[in-house]
């Protein structure tokens, strides 16, 4: 009832000032455990992709919903407002577009807002580079997060395919992948994962990912969202990209079916049909966005029940 709710609000309301007004009530959750063996050690193999909870106020409440883990930001190291308002469309066939540009606190007030959360779930934190740091200096940026929050996470993610942050996309490559695990390694960090576009060319992909290998990174994340749509700007997630990311992953499978990485299916998972597809082609854990936004917390349980 809530999430019929919401979603029907957020037609005649800006969807980012509903989604805060919501997130923001003291509405009273019971936990849910729910227990999955799985690869990457989570509760349960659904993860709840970053860009929800940019500022790890809800990270309690999301935790009693069941995920096996959550992942707060993107986390830029100075606080940004992100693009004007309103920035997110709800679209049809449960797809979201939105052209945010990383609007978060800063990693000071992040960090103390994670601080006071009580979770049992495992904690991602996504990392982005400020808007104006130029992309000679972005690793510095990605670093002094890391050294931020490194022992209050699980698992760290560089995010260098927002559609929204100009020219971010470029670091899409093996160098730089190298370069970050290799620093990452020299401050004695945990190693990221890496999230990229689906609209990244299966060649480039291939190399980084044997970049990841090479250097014995955890893995990667496929994918961020699509700015190939009829829209004019921002990134498009949900249902519209479920075949391109699909595509994506199963070529990633398939180059790549010894591996010593993991792989992150994200973008358009909304079915028990999606999680059996790509468990076909051997993907290990799985995160959701839109689909959560759309169906509300009963999605975890009922993708679980297709393993």
């Amino acid at each position: 009832m809530l999430v019929k709710f919401v979603n029907g609000l957020s037609k005649i309301i800006d969807p980012e000032t509903v989604h805060e007004l919501t997130m923001n009530s003291n509405f009273t959750l019971r936990k849910k455990e729910i227990i999955y063996p799985n690869k990457l050690g989570w509760k349960n193999p659904i993860g709840l992709a970053a860009g929800f909870d940019k500022n790890a106020k809800y990270v309690s409440s999301l935790d009693k919903m069941g995920f096996g883990a959550i992942e707060i930001g993107t986390i830029t190291p100075k606080a940004q407002i992100g693009n004007p308002r309103p920035r997110i469309k709800k679209l049809k066939n449960n797809s979201i577009l939105n052209w945010m540009g990383f609007p978060n606190e800063g990693m000071d007030k992040i960090y103390d807002n994670l601080k006071r959360q009580k979770y049992s779930c495992t904690l991602g934190v996504n990392i982005g580079k400020n808007k104006e740091t130029p992309n000679a200096d972005a690793h510095l940026d990605y670093l002094q997060v890391a050294k931020k929050f490194n022992e209050l996470c699980d698992y760290f993610v560089i995010n260098i395919s927002s559609p929204n942050t100009q020219n971010l996309r470029d670091l899409q490559n093996e160098t730089f992948v190298e370069n970050i695990l290799a620093l990452f390694r020299e401050n004695s960090l945990k190693l990221p994962y890496f999230k990229v576009a689906p609209d990244l060319e299966e060649d480039t992909l291939i190399k980084m990912c044997k970049a990841i290998e090479e250097f014995k990174g955890p893995g990667i994340i496929t994918t961020n969202t699509s700015n190939k749509h009829e829209f004019n700007k921002g990134g498009i997630s949900g249902n519209a990209i479920k075949d391109l990311v699909f595509n994506k992953v199963s070529k990633l499978c398939e180059h790549f079916k010894q591996r010593s990485f993991s792989i992150i299916a994200c973008g358009g998972i909304d079915s028990k049909e999606d999680i059996r597809r790509y468990k076909s082609i051997g993907v290990d854990n799985f995160q959701i966005y839109s689909s959560f936004v759309y169906k509300g917390p009963k999605i975890i349980l009922k993708l679980i029940e297709s393993l």
